[in-house]
């Protein structure tokens, strides 16, 4: 994780065209919570209406929002919608999930 401060100038563009952070930028610290976070836009491979996903079974970001008291967005292609999935006690679920 990093602060994007200047999308112009800290980022540039990596694999299949998509931006990424350059690599000089500074890490960001989860000793707070990422506080400064309004919104986390969280990828997942299929999502229930109600915020539960499954995500590539690394608890990347599960960890990373743990502590985070910002809005938690799936965005999702229709085909990705189930109506359940199974939990663990530490997965978080999102505040709410878009579907295309």
């Amino acid at each position: 994780m990093v602060e994007v401060k200047d999308m112009k100038k800290d980022l540039t563009e990596g694999h299949y065209g998509i931006l990424e952070p350059k690599a000089h930028l500074p890490a960001a610290s989860s000793d707070t919570g990422y506080p400064e976070i309004d919104a986390w836009i969280v990828p997942g491979v299929a999502f229930t209406s109600d915020g539960l996903r499954i995500g590539m079974g690394k608890c990347i970001y599960d960890r990373l929002m743990e502590h985070s008291k910002a809005a938690k967005i799936g965005v999702a292609y229709e085909f990705q919608r189930t109506d359940y999935i199974p939990t663990e006690a530490w997965d978080i679920p999102l505040t709410r999930v878009l579907f295309a």
